[in-house]
């Protein structure tokens, strides 16, 4: 109860790091959090983009079918490169289901980098180095991010994320 109303605080850094206490846990409170940030900042796209973010770092039981609330949010603006890169950051960074041992979090990020390159492709050729240093990765991790490399490569990239992911591929 106290977080929560650390949430609804007037401070937004304050209101920040409550919400952030509930993004190891899966219960209630954490959604109700989640409510409390995004009806308190939603007239403020940048303290909002905190919030995309949170969202997409929480683990669900339907990974991609969460983010792709996100993506689908009437106040994700898709040429705005810091919500885009909100939510991807927060999903690859803490989301565990991104390293799914099937590639499926690999894959569904592929799809978004060749989707939001000719946009943002600034945002788009940072982000791609996450995939840097996929060949230090054991199996099968390794081979899956290969895979979602690959579908990077054979696709239309903006000239940076080309530069990128040739240097990725050691090209």
């Amino acid at each position: 109860k106290r977080i929560l109303d650390f949430v609804d605080n007037k401070n937004m850094t304050l209101s920040k790091a409550a919400l952030n206490v509930f993004q190891e846990f899966n219960c209630r409170e954490r959604e109700e959090a989640s409510k409390l940030f995004f009806n308190k900042w939603s007239n403020n796209k940048i303290v909002l983009d905190s919030w995309f973010y949170f969202s997409a770092s929480v683990e669900s039981k339907n990974p991609i079918e969460q983010i792709e609330t996100l993506f689908n949010h009437e106040l994700f603006d898709k040429k705005s490169p810091n919500t885009l890169r909100s939510i991807l950051n927060g999903y690859v960074n803490n989301n565990r289901t991104f390293h799914s041992s099937d590639g499926t979090g690999y894959k569904y990020i592929a799809e978004k980098i060749i989707k939001y390159d000719s946009l943002n492709p600034i945002v788009i050729s940072r982000f791609l180095k996450i995939f840097s240093r996929w060949d230090f990765y054991t199996e099968p991790y390794k081979t899956e991010m290969l895979k979602a490399i690959n579908m990077i490569d054979m696709s239309n990239l903006s000239n940076n994320s080309r530069e990128v992911i040739n240097l990725i591929l050691k090209k």
